[in-house]
């Protein structure tokens, strides 16, 4: 009887330190589960201000590049042009000299003689 008595005193006891061990385990864990809701939301405060922050300087960069592509089109679009208006002029001295001058070697007799 005495050793039954024993028994479920000694498991009582352990019962209750094992009780007590999981509420300090709890408490810890809530806690840890506070500081870490507040570092989330702390983070998250200052995650919207730098997103906001990016848009802006991404919304700048894009303005940017464009300006600088509209740019570019406009130098290509000049240099097209102009590349035009040269083949245009050297196909009418082309055509100015199969129908106008002489060839070649009618210079080179009036020349030399």
């Amino acid at each position: 009887m005495q050793q039954t008595f024993d028994y479920f005193v000694l498991s009582d006891f352990s019962q209750s330190a094992y009780v007590s061990k999981m509420r300090l385990r709890s408490q810890a864990l809530k806690q840890q589960n506070r500081k870490l809701s507040m570092m989330l939301k702390q983070k998250e405060e200052i995650g919207d201000i730098l997103k906001e922050i990016d848009f802006q300087q991404l919304k700048m960069e894009n303005s940017e590049r464009i300006e600088k592509i509209e740019e570019r089109n406009k130098d290509f679009f000049r240099l097209k042009t102009n590349s035009t208006v040269t083949v245009h002029i050297l196909n009418d001295y082309k055509v100015r000299l199969s129908l106008g001058a002489p060839p070649l070697y009618t210079f080179n007799q009036m020349i030399y003689n």
